[in-house]
Formats: C-alpha cells, structure tokens, sequence
C-alpha cells in the first residue's frame, strides 16, 4: 500500500500516524527546493509534474536520497505537445536510461511497455 497526495501537510500527518507507509507527494507546479520539501514533509517519493522534469527536479531530488516519480499521459493527450516537437516518450526513455526515473505512472499499459523495452536498448 502507499499513499499519494497532492496536500504535504497530510502526507506528513499520514507518515507520523503510519511511519511505515510508503508515501509519495503529488507535485503540480515548479518546486525550487523538492529536496526540501519532501524531507519536511517527510515522504519517500515526489511525482514530478512531466512539464517540470527537465527542470533538474529529479537531481535534486536523488541527490538527497527521494524517490523520483513520472505520471505520462495516454499519447491522445501528448499529441499536442508532439506537434510542437516535445516528444514525451523519448524524453521518458532518456529519464530512464539516466536514472532519474524511479517510477513512471500511467494508464497506458502498451505506452509503457513501449518506453520500457526503448530504454532497456
């Protein structure tokens, strides 16, 4: 079981009510310090919002020992994005082959077959 929020202040509620739950905090906006804000709020994992992730986000992140998570949309929603040149699955293949990925998230099952059998080369 794990936990995921969007509200910090209730992750850090959770975490000291459930210390061994996994906890994962929901991000949806550019965050300057995650690395500060996933130890205060005391959660294992950040969800990085796709659009901040080339940002230098997951370094951060990694660097001071969080997990790095990625929700990628169906490709109908990437389309528009694609036809502006921002191809997100091979952005995500890349996040994997670097390690910066620790999970990708998504509701696709052959999208995400796809970015892992790219990755693996």
């Amino acid at each position: 079981m794990q936990f995921s929020s969007f509200d910090f202040v209730q992750l850090r509620a959770l975490k000291r009510a459930i210390p061994e739950v996994p906890t994962v905090g929901l991000s949806h906006s550019r965050l300057i310090d995650p690395a500060a804000i996933a130890r205060e709020a005391n959660v294992d994992a950040i969800n990085l919002e796709i659009q901040h992730f080339p940002s230098g986000e997951a370094h951060q992140l990694h660097d001071a020992g969080f997990a790095v998570f990625l929700h990628v949309p169906r490709l109908e929603r990437l389309e528009k994005l694609k036809s502006y040149g921002v191809d997100v699955e091979v952005q995500a293949v890349r996040w994997v082959r670097e390690g910066q990925l620790d999970q990708i998230i998504s509701d696709d099952v052959v999208q995400m077959a796809r970015i892992r059998n790219e990755a693996r080369g």
